[in-house]
């Protein structure tokens, strides 16, 4: 016969004319929508591009509903499965230039012309055959071997063989027998022993209060402080606010700060705020500025400090009204350590003829994980 139909699950029929698609019923369920595809060849007539397309369904007898096509008539139909059975199709084509049809009687035409959707159990991948499969004995040995197999029993075997679980036998004892069965189960309510410094376990709510009850992760901690008097050079200053290098800027390490904590425990620094009561002059030449610096025991106590980087600066909105200054920050400050407010820039009363503010107080806000 001139005229050879392809019927694949592949998009290249007459390259893969033996691949079946499949529906696996252990990842999906049924019904299922599949792709077939299909392709013809003429030995007479090879460059030929016009054809026609008949998709039959040859099994059609599924207890639960026929397989249905998208069309019967076009050349890459879609087919649904809608049950655990296998769906064999049959592709007849026609070249519709010369009216040769490829073979019509599905006894006699080739594997070419036929597809199978495959649809495979959820267990065990095993398939219920489509009347007048070819090449079936592959499949029908597959499924003699399971019968076999399950016939035989699950025989001798331990607990932990099973899919279900992975316990042993030894364990399912212990659960039962009154045994400590520490790391096998957990109980709850009045089972559960009281929690101590050294073990977990159960506690009591001081007040159930409203909703459900929630357990504290992290704290939140709020470093504060004030000042009204600056060191400048040796001497203090009350009721000003300025760098002890007044009336120069002054940097943090080796500067004098107005501020100093110290961290008890590790502290995660997420923002700050800066406040004069008075913020000294407006528009100053030179606005205020703040910086904060960290050190060690001993470096704190040599006055060498480390500039985190973090600035706030600013200048009051009229003279003599408040400076309040906000900004963020991202620092783990470890225990042990200090961390100081230092005012590194003020206006300068005689350089500019700009007066300073005062009245300084300071926010540090942490977060403290439990």
């Amino acid at each position: 016969m001139a005229v050879t139909a392809y019927a694949s699950g592949d998009p290249l029929p007459i390259t893969n004319p033996d691949v079946d698609p499949t529906v696996d019923l252990s990842a999906v369920s049924v019904p299922q929508t599949v792709q077939l595809y299909g392709e013809a060849y003429d030995t007479a007539a090879p460059t030929n591009t016009n054809w026609t397309w008949t998709w039959t369904i040859l099994d059609d007898d599924s207890p639960t509903g026929a397989a249905t096509l998208s069309s019967a008539v076009v050349q890459d139909p879609t087919v649904i499965t809608p049950t655990w059975r296998n769906v064999r199709l049959f592709l007849i084509t026609q070249n519709a230039t010369t009216t040769e049809y490829s073979e019509q009687d599905p006894l006699l035409a080739p594997d070419s012309a036929f597809v199978t959707v495959r649809v495979l159990s959820t267990t065990a991948g095993l398939e219920k055959l489509a009347a007048g499969e070819r090449n079936y004995h592959d499949k029908l040995h597959t499924l003699v071997a399971q019968v076999e197999t399950d016939a035989g029993g699950v025989g001798t075997h331990t607990v932990a063989s099973h899919s279900d679980t992975t316990a042993t036998g030894a364990e399912l004892e212990t659960l039962t027998d009154g045994s400590n069965a520490t790391g096998l189960h957990i109980h709850a309510g009045t089972d559960v022993g009281v929690a101590t410094t050294t073990s977990s376990g159960g506690v009591t709510l001081e007040d159930t209060g409203t909703g459900s009850a929630k357990v504290i992760t992290r704290e939140r901690i709020v470093l504060q402080g004030s000042a009204d008097a600056s060191r400048i050079g040796g001497t203090y200053t009350a009721g000003q606010v300025v760098p002890a290098t007044y009336e120069t800027d002054q940097a943090v390490s080796g500067g004098v700060a107005h501020l100093i904590w110290r961290a008890e425990e590790d502290l995660t620094l997420t923002s700050w705020s800066i406040c004069l009561s008075d913020g000294g002059k407006s528009s100053a030449t030179h606005p205020y500025k703040f910086r904060l610096g960290v050190a060690s025991t001993a470096n704190a106590a040599a006055n060498a400090w480390s500039d985190l980087g973090a600035e706030l600066t600013g200048s009051a909105v009229s003279d003599g009204l408040p400076l309040l200054m906000t900004g963020s920050l991202s620092y783990s400050l470890t225990a042990g350590d200090f961390l100081g407010v230092f005012c590194l820039a003020a206006p300068r009363y005689v350089a500019d003829g700009e007066s300073p503010g005062g009245a300084l107080s300071a926010q540090i806000f942490t977060r403290r994980e439990v």
